[in-house]
């Protein structure tokens, strides 16, 4: 095992990963948003409108499903449903599966975590959960999305400042107050091909290790 001198290092499986991911949507902790869009039409008549409110209600329709690919990235396919209420009570079913892959990578130097956008695709479009859009329909959906993948995503690196401290840990016996919590800080991410993502933290404000000397170390195991 080498740890690249920090701290304490976490390697994970994909399919850990992915149980993980299972059992937080079987207990429904990924959220669902819905609201009501008013469309921004004037002069209505007083009787018409109700008929301007659509209501929505987006959700996960089942759970994600993360992979690490042969290229480093992060895989994550992700199928979402889209219930759209009209005229006052006729209900509009979608469901959309989409998958999106990105590279992370994390300067201890800057503090600046980064993650850039490689790809995204659409893999199925559904209509009332019966109509799935052609495949020519759905070529023609993953040319729009490319470019604006090309024009809003691949072309810039989205990018995170995090502060030298992640979180404060209250430790056991010890008295209430932040100078006696463990500070943890992120001191890198790395992925390992085919199946194994990283992390390492530091402790106490040490700001040491290297992640290229950090090496997979679960032998095929979850962790």
């Amino acid at each position: 095992m080498n740890t690249g001198g920090f701290d304490v290092v976490m390697e994970l499986h994909e399919d850990l990963l992915n149980s993980f991911l299972k059992i937080a949507y079987c207990l429904g902790k990924f959220p669902a948003f819905e609201g009501v869009y008013t469309l921004p039409v004037p002069d209505v008549p007083d009787d018409l409108e109700e008929f301007m409110d659509i209501g929505y209600r987006v959700s996960l329709a089942r759970e994600p499903v993360f992979a690490v690919t042969d290229a480093g990235e992060l895989q994550i396919t992700v199928r979402g449903e889209a219930v759209f209420t009209v005229l006052g009570a006729i209900e509009f079913d979608l469901e959309a599966q989409f998958t999106i892959a990105a590279i992370p990578e994390f300067d201890p130097a800057t503090r600046q975590f980064s993650v850039e956008c490689t790809f995204a695709t659409v893999d199925d479009v559904e209509l009332d959960n019966q109509y799935h859009l052609p495949a020519s329909v759905l070529a023609k959906l993953n040319q729009i999305l490319a470019i604006g993948m090309e024009a809003f995503l691949t072309d810039e690196v989205m990018t995170i400042e995090l502060s030298p401290v992640l979180f404060s840990a209250e430790l056991p016996f010890m008295p209430a107050g932040d100078a006696y919590k463990l500070p943890i800080g992120l001191g890198a991410a790395r992925v390992f091909p085919p199946s194994v993502v990283a992390g390492a933290v530091n402790l106490l404000g040490y700001t040491g290790g290297s992640p290229a000397a950090v090496s997979d170390f679960t032998h095929g195991n979850h962790i």
